[in-house]
């Protein structure tokens, strides 16, 4: 579950204390946000994860379940909380995470291994949060990513961000798990931990060199960038008033698989990703949008060609 607290200009001094203008609580986390979009988007959505055997837990599944996600996969772990995440979100979006993983903890290759029957009928599995999972370590991620591809299934990977920095061990694991991996989706920050490179397309074609499908790297106000045959294309942000960032990755990915899907379009489901987050990120309420709205937001996105044309030059 998340709590987020909008409005903040700055975070407190230890010992201080600082006021936000809006709260709220919700189900989160990367799969969380990941499953409730798609689902919107008309995808057939089931999540493989714990919670806790506690209220939150059940409020977390209730709330995939009115959604429409697929919760059969998912176990309320005895004796465990529900993993909680506070977000503190700037006037202008920006946040920043203090996160508690509990019953997280308890998700395994075994735990995994239990529930195979669900991903090997996939179109597509997302491994996604990987660094809030520390029961799963990066070998059998990969592992899992292999065996899903060998059954014909899309891997897709977002590992987020290492909360422990981004050793040189962990950077070896995302590289060895790319080996196996369709669809790459990391943000601008983790494409410059992983490779050192601070231009996006730099890092988008360091790693493309190494992932067996197509890396999608996620510029925040720059659009995204991805390799399409012998082209490097930029899919510009839409313009948009920003409240709030928490998840919109997330939801990129969403409308990214929307889009990609119908015809394994690259730049569809760029388009579609980018549409989909600009909705997201511009609301507190009712914040997942429908495909109506992406479609809408994705016809305001003008360039692609010409952009391509730049960036491969």
């Amino acid at each position: 579950m998340d709590v987020i607290f909008r409005g903040v200009t700055d975070l407190p001094d230890w010992g201080r204390e600082v006021l936000g203008t809006e709260r709220g609580e919700y189900v989160a986390g990367q799969a969380g946000y990941l499953a409730q979009a798609s689902t919107r988007l008309g995808l057939s959505t089931a999540v493989v994860s714990v919670a806790g055997a506690d209220s939150a837990g059940a409020n977390l599944l209730e709330g995939l379940r009115s959604a429409g996600v697929r919760i059969d996969g998912v176990h309320q772990v005895s004796g465990r909380r529900t993993g909680l995440t506070v977000a503190v979100v700037r006037r202008d979006g920006e946040r920043a995470f203090i996160s508690e993983l509990s019953s997280s903890v308890a998700l395994d290759a075994d735990y995994v291994e239990q529930r195979w029957h669900l991903i090997e009928r996939a179109r597509v599995i997302a491994l996604v949060g990987l660094f809030n999972l520390p029961g799963l370590d990066l070998a059998a991620a990969a592992r899992i990513l292999l065996r899903a591809r060998e059954h014909g299934v899309t891997t897709l990977l977002d590992t987020g961000w290492d909360p422990h920095g981004w050793s040189a061990a962990t950077v070896r694991s995302v590289y060895d798990m790319l080996e196996h991996t369709d669809i790459f989706l990391p943000n601008r920050d983790e494409v410059t931990a992983l490779t050192g490179e601070t231009e996006a397309v730099a890092a988008q074609g360091r790693l493309q060199a190494v992932c067996a499908g197509s890396v999608i790297v996620k510029d925040g106000p720059q659009g995204s960038v991805a390799s399409v045959g012998s082209r490097s294309v930029r899919v510009p942000a839409v313009c948009t008033h920003v409240v709030d960032t928490v998840g919109a990755g997330d939801v990129y990915n969403a409308g990214f698989l929307a889009g990609y899907l119908p015809a394994r379009d690259v730049e569809s489901g760029m388009r579609l990703g980018t549409a989909a987050a600009a909705c997201y990120i511009g609301r507190t309420r009712d914040r997942f949008p429908s495909s109506a709205d992406v479609t809408e937001a994705a016809n305001r996105i003008t360039t692609s060609a010409e952009e391509s044309r730049r960036l491969s030059d």
